[in-house]
């Protein structure tokens, strides 16, 4: 009898930058080691995440989750994803498997407005880069 397991990987800030190279490691990992992985992208803009899924390894499932603002209240930013954590596990090829595996990678953050300095930045400006990289 042959064991299967499933990999599903919820990337944040995957539209861009080290969200972005965190899936295309995952997907050419998941081609060299012969593996199927499932990735949930999460970013905020949904053209970029399309580009992202389009660039995906043969042995590689994606799933977009755009609009996402990290400064948003929590339960605006997890629902979607939950939801669509909970369409992949339910997907045949992940509801079959004996084991899930579970990864979330968080990737996503801001850099503040590198124009100024610290002393410049306003009480609602840090609350803000606040929430967004320590938060997320």
């Amino acid at each position: 009898m042959s064991l299967s397991r499933a990999h599903v990987f919820i990337v944040t800030g995957a539209n861009r930058g080290l969200g972005r190279s965190i899936v295309k490691i995952i997907a050419q990992r998941a081609e060299a080691n012969n593996e199927t992985r499932h990735i949930i992208m999460v970013g905020r803009d949904q053209q970029a995440l399309e580009q992202v899924a389009q660039a995906d390894a043969k042995n590689t499932f994606t799933y977009i989750v755009p609009g996402i603002e990290l400064g948003k209240p929590a339960h605006e930013i997890t629902g979607p994803i939950l939801s669509k954590l909970n369409e992949v596990l339910l997907s045949s090829p992940v509801a079959s498997a004996t084991s899930v595996y579970l990864t979330l990678m968080n990737s996503a953050g801001t850099i503040c407005d590198l124009s100024k300095t610290v002393d410049q930045y306003s009480e609602e400006e840090v609350t803000e880069y606040t929430a967004v990289n320590f938060v997320s």
